[in-house]
């Protein structure tokens, strides 16, 4: 039975375009937008984001390859239609006349109005409206003038009256770059709200690196073409970001957040991977986004942190790329090597604690178990981060509850995952539920080791 692949709501293929057949604004773009997705469009002042997305929502015609809607390409589909499945919402509007906000909102209902009624609206226009404003909180603005509105407010209004197209897909140029901070902030709480409760697919230009990462789960950085499409932990990378914006650009996770901040560089640069430092407080054992909140906590208190050995294309390899000191990588889907062993017993010998998160244990990786075994008899620390059980006191319940959860993510030959953990555990290895435990614990040993 062959599986069904979903056709993409919105999808570019080689599409090439520019105002004059030799003068391209971009070339060879090609990415799709399945239904649902919430997706930011990053880059430079004059990379072609308006003009891509004016591609995108049909009103441009490509010069070379396809836009395609729902898999029809656009040229296709009557202009009527296509508003009915992807509203676009400007970086600003300019009215001519005292239209009230929900007057404006009513215009989105145009591509629905039928001639025989002379533009007059329907009961479902008019619950359509009642929609737009209901979800986009415009109820006490509903008979103010739009333009004696603020910046703020009036975007709401652009956002509703897009809303009231009843669209699958909301496509914006920069619907923040004109407003403080206050209101970008609730523009974006917004959309997202919007995403989460109706399902909508949103696609937003953006300038603001560290809004975009705040808010949406993938990035597509664009400068004329497309440079990188991901999460914001394989898009925010400094090489990238350098390569686009031409300017030394620093990532990493502020104080206080759990998100990636794109920061002025520091005078301290991070080594390049695979160099060894000689602060390392931390090894973690990780993969399969295990390590993220770890990973994450330890950057926050800026502790320096090793990590490995893990696959490349891994959501911790990833994340450990910008926050990382040291990452001991394989080839995607590789087991673990006997050199990348080595690297890691080395790396955990070296390091004040070692941080084992729950990770699924298999042939590929249980060696890394043994090596923590072996770090452990030489006198390292070691804590099994798991984060799904209650801080236990009693060492008895402790082991059984732990060993019951490794038990369902060992699939090695005859569990052996479960008899390294017993393993470590009477060899002196704390069981810890909560992260703050272990950074806590490593401060305060650093605190110590800075007294005069």
């Amino acid at each position: 039975m062959m599986k069904h692949i979903e056709t993409p709501l919105l999808e570019l293929q080689d599409v090439s375009f520019g105002y004059t057949k030799t003068t391209k604004v971009f070339e060879g773009v090609s990415f799709s937008v399945r239904a649902g997705e919430f997706i930011s469009l990053l880059g430079p002042n004059g990379a072609g984001k308006t003009s891509l997305i004016r591609v995108l929502s049909g009103v441009y015609t490509p010069l070379h390859g396809a836009a395609l809607l729902q898999g029809k390409d656009l040229r296709h589909w009557p202009r009527r239609d296509a508003a009915r499945e992807v509203a676009v919402v400007p970086q600003e509007m300019y009215t001519p006349f005292a239209y009230t906000v929900r007057e404006l909102i009513e215009l989105g209902r145009t591509p629905y109005l039928q001639p025989m009624r002379l533009g007059l609206l329907s009961k479902d226009d008019k619950n359509e409206v009642d929609r737009a404003i209901e979800l986009s909180g415009l109820q006490a603005y509903a008979s103010r003038i739009f333009q004696e509105l603020s910046g703020g407010e009036r975007q709401r209004v652009i956002i509703a009256a897009a809303l009231a197209q009843h669209p699958r897909a909301l496509l914006l140029d920069e619907p923040t770059s004109h407003l403080d901070i206050r209101y970008q902030i609730e523009t974006l709480e917004l959309l997202q709200k919007l995403h989460l409760e109706t399902g909508l697919t949103v696609f937003a230009s953006m300038h603001d690196l560290n809004l975009a990462a705040r808010y949406f789960p993938r990035l597509i950085l664009f400068n004329h073409g497309v440079a990188l499409d991901g999460p914001p932990s394989a898009a925010l990378r400094p090489e990238i970001l350098k390569k686009i914006y031409h300017v030394d650009i620093k990532v990493g996770v502020q104080r206080g957040s759990s998100y990636l901040s794109v920061v002025s560089p520091s005078e301290r640069e991070k080594p390049a991977n695979g160099e060894h430092t000689q602060n390392i407080a931390v090894h973690i054992v990780a993969g399969g986004g295990t390590g993220d909140l770890v990973m994450r906590a330890m950057a926050e208190l800026r502790i320096p942190f090793s990590i490995g050995a893990v696959n490349i294309g891994d959501s911790d390899t990833t994340l450990a790329e910008s926050l990382a000191e040291q990452i001991i990588t394989e080839p995607p889907y590789a087991p673990v090597s006997q050199d990348s062993a080595e690297q890691a017993l080395t790396a955990m010998l070296a390091a004040e604690h070692i941080v084992i998160c729950p990770i699924p244990i298999g042939g590929g990786n249980a060696v890394m178990l043994d090596i923590a075994l072996r770090a452990m008899t030489a006198g390292a620390k070691i804590w099994l981060y798991e984060p799904q059980l209650a801080q236990q006191n009693d060492f008895v319940t402790q082991e059984a509850d732990v060993l019951e959860l490794v038990a369902r993510r060992d699939y090695s030959a005859n569990k052996a995952g479960v008899s390294q953990y017993q393993q470590l555990l009477r060899s002196g290895a704390i069981m810890v539920s909560e992260v703050g435990v272990i950074t806590t614990a490593i401060m305060a040993q650093r605190e110590v080791a800075t007294l005069p």
